[in-house]
């Protein structure tokens, strides 16, 4: 599908709305709009000098008339509008109850979320009413500096949407260079959940392996070449695993070894670097041995 001619509005540019505005030139969009809770800084202003910033705070459905109007007056004309909600999952249903009724049955509107959390039946105010759409979900980090946009390559994208909106979806990954996964119906709570822990979480235990190495006296540097060396063997190992094969016959460590005098040693250490991580150790440690078991 042409993309060309399209126009975006984006709903909520925090870093991920940032980030997907980012990548819209590569589909030859233009971002009509952007808003945020509370107006535009200066330096976004200057990355996006084309764009309309507007405020947009989903306690004061008075705030969306702008936006409404925007995106009426878009959609009167030729070209596919797409409404991206890139708003904190907490909100997205407010959002959508709001912009819904005034915009929704347009034939050439399509309408996206990028939460991972949510199901499909959020966007049901729209979606009930013949409006295509669906979830578009990166499954990657999306740090808190604004100036560092990571959608851009290699990331899997995933989806769950409406037919007249999948053709849509598909090609606008496709030219951002990312991976196109059509989900169909599933958890997408315990979906949701198993990014975090694969992501978010997996970034705290290395930040927190990263306190430890410098209390234990490792230097700045020795400390990053080391981390960078572990996290990629890890990576290598996910990536040279079949698809449906478990992860089970790559863990190691002294758990696995079943070295209890060593763990012992190392929860003591820990305990007196750095007690926080002292449960959470143990507790993965056990895991690991329960997973390596079956």
């Amino acid at each position: 599908m042409e993309t060309q001619g399209f126009q975006a509005v984006i709903v909520g540019a925090g870093r991920l709305g940032l980030a997907i505005a980012t990548l819209m030139p590569k589909s030859r969009i233009k971002v009509a709009a952007l808003s945020t809770r509370s107006g535009a800084k200066t330096d976004l202003q200057s990355r996006f000098p084309e764009s309309e910033w507007l405020t947009f705070n989903s306690e004061r459905p008075e705030s969306a008339n702008r936006i409404i109007e925007l995106a009426r007056s878009l959609i009167g004309k030729s070209g596919k509008v797409l409404l991206f909600l890139t708003v904190n999952d907490d909100e997205l249903a407010n959002v959508v109850s709001t912009l819904a009724p005034p915009l929704r049955g347009a034939s050439n509107l399509v309408v996206f979320s990028c939460s991972g959390g949510k199901s499909l039946e959020v966007l049901a105010p729209f979606l009930s009413h013949q409006t295509e759409g669906g979830i578009l979900h990166p499954c990657t980090a999306v740090y808190s500096d604004n100036r560092t946009l990571p959608l851009d390559g290699t990331v899997t994208y995933t989806w769950s949407g409406t037919s007249g909106a999948t053709p849509v979806a598909r090609e606008l990954v496709s030219s951002w260079g990312g991976e196109f996964v059509e989900l169909g119906e599933i958890n997408r709570v315990a979906y949701h959940a198993a990014n975090v822990l694969s992501a978010g979480h997996l970034l705290t235990l290395i930040e927190s392996s990263r306190k430890l190495l410098t209390s234990a006296g490792v230097s700045q540097d020795a400390t990053t070449q080391i981390l960078r060396s572990l996290v990629t063997s890890v990576l290598r190992a996910v990536e040279e695993t079949n698809p449906g094969v478990s992860f089970a016959s790559k863990l190691t460590g002294p758990f696995i070894r079943g070295d209890e005098k060593l763990i012992e040693e190392h929860l003591k250490v820990i305990a007196s670097l750095a007690p926080e991580l002292s449960e959470i150790y143990r507790q993965i440690g056990i895991l690991a041995t329960r997973i390596s078991e079956k």
